[in-house]
């Protein structure tokens, strides 16, 4: 059956965002005297949405429910101001949008960011391509692995599961595509080491490899 639709992952499958959360939070734990951490650190750290960031970056000792909801919102407030910080593409997602569209696919983001950092994000990075629906870490929304953002982008799309395939770099975009039923590519150049991809269904090293994981699915080859 013809791919129709493609889920993205945000953070480490399209974009680099990994200087301005480390950037927000380290101000953040600064702030508090508390110990900073290094970029590989917070590559460990993302991937389950801000408050599970939140509770690894503080230290054992503020651990606590109360300590993290005060320190989620002084990163909410430091990540608001500081989210475009060394953001980029990845290399080769321009023209992997490119193709995809011209291929009449249609794209969408599932993410446990911020869902109106998210749509920031969309808005400035994306605006060359048309992005149909956009749903990240919002209260009405179970975060991923839960498949419920991905099941109501499939709803808005008109696609069912086997139209549809989702791209990733973590084991959290992993289980969510399995319990969405649809079928994942891993990104070998995210934030995971490639161990945590060995559930995926493909893994690709580069952007425009998409294409040819796209081009065995349809029966084109």
């Amino acid at each position: 059956m013809k791919t129709k639709a493609i889920i993205f992952d945000m953070d480490g499958t399209t974009v680099n965002t990994l200087d301005g959360i480390m950037y927000a939070m380290n101000c953040v734990l600064e702030e508090a005297h508390f110990p900073t951490h290094e970029l590989g650190a917070y590559k460990r750290f993302i991937g389950s949405g801000l408050k599970a960031l939140i509770s690894k970056a503080l230290p054992e000792t503020n651990q606590t429910e109360e300590e993290i909801s005060k320190y989620l919102k002084l990163m909410i407030d430091s990540y608001s101001k500081n989210w475009e910080y060394k953001l980029h593409l990845y290399k080769g997602i321009p023209q992997l949008l490119d193709e995809l569209t011209s291929r009449d696919i249609k794209l969408a983001i599932n993410t446990n960011k911020l869902d109106d950092i998210a749509k920031l994000i969309t808005d400035k990075y994306f605006s060359e391509w048309e992005i149909s629906c956009v749903i990240g870490d919002r209260s009405d929304v179970p975060k991923k692995p839960n498949p419920a953002g991905s099941i109501m982008i499939m709803n808005a799309l008109g696609v069912t599961p086997k139209e549809c395939i989702y791209v990733g770099d973590s084991e959290v975009d992993i289980e969510t595509a399995i319990n969405a039923r649809l079928k994942v590519v891993g990104v070998g150049w995210g934030y995971r080491e490639r161990d945590k991809l060995v559930n995926a269904n493909y893994i690709i090293e580069s952007p425009m490899e998409l294409l040819e994981i796209l081009d065995i699915l349809d029966g084109n080859e």
